[in-house]
């Protein structure tokens, strides 16, 4: 590869002004519409009769604009805890960091201080939900550069970025060297504030190689094989376990908060039956769905979920909390409270959790022989 014309490399991950305005406006807009929406469904909840239809129809519009608003959220969370601008010159590297909390801090990487650099790849999966899950990989390069004791980690998009970093490592007498190995999660827990040990991958120096690697491709199937650095998972997976424990007691606080309430304002316009509550019809599907189906949204996709103990916990919670909830509104109408029948109504939470898992399992199933049939 030929050495090209040296010009000044920036990167920046910074959301541009105009469209951090546009995603804050939108949060604003369906923020409220999702907090109208939930006070619709609770207040007709509350008036019951011919007004509980409102009632689903107004769950069903609090989901969909909860489901936008995370949308804008999540974007502007994830752009939001630090900011990176990053120059190539004549000089090296240099980067600025900008933490949320206005701190900045500042990286020069002179080139007499690099000591190589690995060229390997990013393959990322794009599912094509259109055409039954068969989906393609699209494959960038990834450079990682080390100095001192640290590295610094880059994608490279196309052959031509690739060419300007080449020269200066070329000018500057840097050792390259490539690596076959696709690193996409390495990548991405590099910039979830883990440190990975990049010399434990294997690479062969530049000038050995046959030919030259793409630096852009793409196709059914990952020619390349995924490295991680063990240290690094385990990691991950201690931190993964504890993040799915808490989305667990999140769960279970919401659906305990959902009971409450189905106990103070569903159940006092039920009507008692042998012995029972005789709920039916579009109460008992208010009743059962929505907590029957969290699971699914939150928690039941997880790698660490424990599908033998937590729908156990989320029936019972449930079945407790509209118990209470019940209890207390008894107080006020002089409603006679049946445990038994609330347990009893409360139980398919139990079987939807479970059903929730085997989805999940079947999905991913579906997903694998999908992959690997390359349909």
């Amino acid at each position: 590869m030929e050495p090209s014309t040296e010009q000044t490399l920036q990167y920046s991950n910074r959301l541009p002004s105009s469209h951090i305005l546009t995603k804050k406006i939108a949060l604003g807009i369906f923020g409220v519409l999702t907090a109208l929406s939930m006070a619709a469904a609770l207040v007709t909840l509350y008036l019951g009769g011919d007004l509980l239809i409102l009632t689903w129809v107004s769950v069903v519009f609090a989901i969909a604009f909860g489901f936008i608003t995370w949308i804008p959220y999540s974007e502007l969370k994830r752009n939001a805890n630090v900011a990176i601008e990053t120059e190539v010159n004549e000089r090296g590297i240099e980067e600025e960091w900008e933490y949320k909390d206005g701190r900045k801090e500042e990286n020069i990487i002179p080139y007499k201080d690099i000591k190589k650099v690995i060229l390997a790849h990013d393959a990322y999966y794009i599912h094509d939900f259109m055409h039954m899950g068969r989906g393609h990989y699209y494959i960038r390069s990834i450079i990682i550069v080390f100095y001192r004791d640290s590295y610094f980690l880059k994608r490279i998009n196309n052959e031509e970025e690739w060419g300007e970093w080449f020269s200066r490592l070329k000018n500057h007498d840097i050792p390259v060297f490539y690596a076959p190995k696709d690193l996409h999660d390495m990548h991405r827990a590099h910039y979830e504030g883990y440190k990975i040990d990049f010399s434990k991958l294997e690479a062969t120096p530049w000038w050995e190689l046959k030919e030259e690697p793409r630096i852009l491709s793409g196709g059914k199937k990952n020619p390349f094989d995924m490295w991680m650095e063990q240290d690094t998972l385990k990691r991950m997976n201690k931190d993964k376990k504890e993040r799915t424990k808490n989305v667990d007691q999140r769960v279970t606080f919401g659906i305990l908060i959902y009971g409450l309430l189905m106990g103070l304002l569903l159940f006092p316009g039920v009507p008692v039956e042998d012995g029972g509550y005789a709920l039916e019809g579009h109460r008992y599907f208010l009743y059962i769905l929505l907590p029957g189906l969290a699971p699914l949204f939150f928690v039941s996709w997880r790698k660490y979920y424990k599908w033998w103990l937590m729908p156990v916990v989320y029936y019972i919670t449930y079945a407790l909390s509209t118990t209470v909830g019940v209890g207390v509104s008894s107080l006020f109408t002089g409603q006679t409270l049946h445990i038994g029948s609330i347990f009893s109504y409360s139980l398919p939470v139990l079987f939807f959790a479970i059903f929730d898992y085997l989805f999940v399992l079947f999905g991913r199933a579906a997903s694998f022989i999908s992959q690997k049939l390359r349909l």
